[in-house]
């Protein structure tokens, strides 16, 4: 049930994982898992994710947040089959965090924490192969990173991502 909860199953990984053997609901997450991975081609890369909130070393106030954004984030599915929240927020149903602070501070291990958590997969985005230097395909490759992210249920961080969002304010003036 927790499977079918958090993760977004294509009918063809459930078919994968049974030609694959999976005899145990480990295994067929872990194939499922394993086949939706593939989908970010080289715009994004899976982190492990090790590590659980005993080992981040945070202020009261900044442990306090992260546990309503994660709260958020599991309760979310009950939220939005709700009709009034839908109907107040037609826009959208993601949920955005940004962690900023000097290297070191914990950002991606918060992240990792986070992700670990939902049971979800954390995804780092390459920056480095999003951005082009063709017309349109930044964005294209901004969607597309989305958009698996949302078929698949994963968790997306964009590492230093000051880099892309702070260069397209530059070029539009703003």
């Amino acid at each position: 049930r927790r499977l079918a909860k958090h993760h977004t199953v294509w009918p063809g990984d459930i078919e994968r994982a049974s030609h694959l053997g999976a005899n145990t609901p480990q295994e067929a997450s872990y194939l499922v898992r394993e086949a939706a991975r593939s989908r970010f081609g080289n715009l994004a890369q899976i982190l492990e994710c090790p590590f659980t909130k005993d080992d981040l070393v945070l202020p009261d106030g900044v442990k306090q947040l992260l546990e309503a954004i994660a709260f958020e984030a599991e309760e979310r599915v009950n939220f939005w089959q709700q009709q009034e929240p839908r109907r107040l927020f037609p826009q959208g149903r993601g949920l955005i965090a940004l962690f900023s602070g000097p290297s070191g501070t914990g950002k991606t291990m918060a992240a990792q924490v986070i992700a670990a958590r939902l049971t979800q997969d954390l995804c780092r985005v390459n920056i480095a192969q999003l951005v082009s230097k063709w017309v349109g395909e930044t964005p294209k490759n901004v969607e597309q990173v989305i958009r698996v992210a949302a078929e698949n249920n994963v968790v997306l961080f964009f590492d230093e991502a000051d880099a892309l969002f702070a260069r397209r304010a530059t070029e539009i003036r703003d």
